[in-house]
């Protein structure tokens, strides 16, 4: 059992319980399984600047009617002419969570040992961006007006307006085995998202996103091999296939008619070469993205490229030297 208590000024005080248990019926084998909830307020930069709109220096014109008006109209036409940025959301709420996960863990021998999980996340009170010209029904609260009701200001801020229910499968696996050529490990995480429902101020029904916003299938892991100074290591990333368009949409047309309504699977290698044979000192060189691989993203607005994924610089080098005394 554990407790965890967080207090804000702002927020006042919340206490995110947690359970766990296991059972192990033998030395090689281990059920496991957990529930808990989280709490996060909005940090200072959430509540001040969200995101990377800027607070000044930027104009809107939308139309000169209800709810906009009455507005500075822009002369000549029928539009209001007003600042357009951000701002502070004095009724933003901390995001909470709820998660349950069970597992299995198994050590068939000294050198290797791997566990297999499934968890569900149900999430509250998500973080959006709020567009007050665009949904000006649904955040009156971003149009400003002057003591004389003009509009003059509309700001995006954020607000509490999305909740999630995730679920998926996470294998991880290790392998460790000294011999007289070096010690080889090695390491493999494999997270499988089974289900990713959304639910938003903008979209009331729920929408399952896994495999749109992100592959369901990710694999990391790592092989090296050490003997006395010298050490390599090989990190490896993979993300499965994704849709080239956003859940509840369709293929664009140009893309369904290039096959391109699927983006392609990644794959990306690191190397690290280090030696450590002379006393204080370490040299390494690392090469990065070691087959080239060039982005390929199909998803119109993503300029061929999605950045939780690729890699847009290319394979680079890395020398470095580092002495401890």
């Amino acid at each position: 059992l554990a407790a965890r208590a967080d207090r804000r000024q702002r927020f006042g005080t919340n206490w995110s319980p947690k359970i766990g248990a296991k059972w192990a019926p033998h030395e090689k084998f281990m059920l496991r399984a957990s529930a808990g909830e989280g709490y996060r307020p909005p940090s200072l930069y959430e509540l001040r600047n969200p995101l990377m709109y800027t607070t000044t220096g930027r104009t809107a014109w939308p139309p000169s009617e209800p709810p906009f008006a009455p507005c500075t109209l822009e002369p000549g036409m029928d539009y209001c002419r007003i600042e357009f940025g951000t701002g502070i959301n004095p009724g933003l709420r901390p995001e909470y969570s709820r998660q349950a996960t069970f597992g299995v863990v198994l050590a068939p021998s000294a050198a290797f040992n791997f566990s297999l999980d499934h968890y569900r996340i149900v999430r509250r009170n998500e973080y959006g961006v709020a567009d007050p010209i665009a949904y000006p029904g649904l955040f009156p609260n971003g149009l400003l007006r002057d003591p004389q009701g003009v509009l003059y200001r509309a700001e995006l801020q954020l607000a509490n307006m999305a909740e999630s229910k995730v679920c998926g499968w996470e294998l991880e696996a290790n392998y460790s085995k000294p011999s007289k050529s070096g010690h080889f490990a090695a390491r493999l995480g494999v997270s499988h998202l089974d289900r990713h429902l959304s639910s938003s101020l903008l979209k009331a029904e729920w929408t399952d996103i896994a495999g749109y916003e992100s592959p369901k299938l990710t694999l990391k892991g790592n092989l090296q091999w050490r003997l006395e100074a010298y050490k390599a290591t090989l990190n490896f990333r993979h993300f499965g296939r994704s849709f080239a368009y956003a859940a509840g949409e369709i293929c664009a047309r140009q893309n369904e008619a290039a096959g391109k309504c699927m983006n392609p699977s990644t794959t990306l290698l690191d190397l690290n070469l280090a030696y450590s044979g002379i006393e204080g000192w370490t040299f390494s060189l690392s090469v990065n993205n070691l087959t080239d691989r060039e982005p390929v993203n199909y998803r119109p607005g993503q300029d061929g490229y999605n950045i939780a994924i690729d890699d847009p610089y290319g394979r680079y080098y890395l020398f470095s030297a580092a002495y401890r005394y």
